[in-house]
C-alpha cells in the first residue's frame, strides 16, 4: 500500500513539472511574439513608419501638383493677356501705371502699362495733349502731372480704365449673399466666376481662368 502511495505522489510531482515547463515555454513564446509584433509595428520599417512615409509621399505629391497647376495657370494668364484686345488710345488719353506708391505717366509702348493675364488693367488719365491747356485738368489751370511724372492728386483729373471685351460664367454663388456662402464670416463669402477675353469678332478665346 505504501509503495502505491509513493508512486502516486511521484506521478503528481511529475505532472506539476510538466505544467511549469509548458507555462515557461508559453511565456517565452508570448514574449517572442510580442517582440516581433512591436518591431513590426514600431520598428524602423514597421507599419507606423511606413504609414508615415506614405503620408509624406502623398503630401509631397499634392504640393507638386499644386505647383504644377500654379505654373499652368500662370501660362494661361500670359496667354489671356496676349490674346485680349489691346487698348486703343484717343487724343487726350495719357497712359498711367501704378508703381507701388503713385500713379505715374507712361506710354502705350510700356510693357508694364497693363497685363490682362495678371488682372492689371490699362488705366488712362484724361487731359489735353496739345493746345494752350495741354496737360491741364478740368479747370484748365492746374497741371495733371507733377514734374517727376507722378499724378497730381490735387488736380481735378479724370481717370478711366480700359477693360477688354470678355465673357463670363458664374460657377458658384449665383444669386447668393456673402452670408449664404459663408455663414461663419459673411465678409469672406464669395462665389467663383470664369472669365475669357475675346477679340472684336468673338473668335479668339482664351482659356477659362477662375478668379
Amino acid at each position: 500500500m505504501k509503495s502505491n502511495l509513493n508512486n502516486f505522489q511521484k506521478t503528481l510531482i511529475k505532472g506539476k513539472g510538466i505544467t511549469l515547463i509548458a507555462l515557461v515555454i508559453t511565456i517565452v513564446i508570448l514574449i517572442i511574439l510580442a517582440t516581433v509584433t512591436i518591431n513590426a509595428v514600431l520598428g524602423e520599417n514597421g507599419l507606423i513608419s511606413k504609414a508615415q512615409q506614405a503620408k509624406e509621399i502623398q503630401e509631397q505629391a499634392i504640393r507638386n501638383e499644386e505647383e504644377g497647376m500654379n505654373t499652368l495657370l500662370g501660362e494661361f494668364a500670359e496667354a489671356m493677356g496676349e490674346l485680349a484686345v489691346a487698348p486703343k488710345l484717343s487724343d487726350g488719353m495719357v497712359p498711367v501705371k501704378w508703381n507701388g506708391s503713385n500713379w505715374v505717366k507712361t506710354t502705350a509702348e510700356d510693357k508694364e502699362w497693363y497685363n490682362y493675364g495678371n488682372k492689371q488693367w490699362a488705366n488712362v488719365v484724361l487731359t489735353p495733349t496739345s493746345g494752350e491747356k495741354e496737360g491741364k485738368d478740368a479747370t484748365g489751370e492746374t497741371d495733371v502731372f507733377n514734374e517727376d511724372g507722378t499724378l497730381n492728386e490735387d488736380s481735378a483729373y479724370s481717370m478711366l480704365v480700359w477693360i477688354p471685351r470678355y465673357a463670363y460664367q458664374i460657377t458658384s454663388g449665383y444669386h447668393q449673399s456673402g452670408a449664404e456662402i459663408n455663414p461663419s464670416d459673411a465678409t469672406t463669402g464669395a462665389g467663383n466666376i470664369n472669365i475669357v477675353f475675346i477679340d472684336t469678332e468673338n473668335k479668339k478665346q482664351c482659356r477659362n481662368k477662375e478668379i
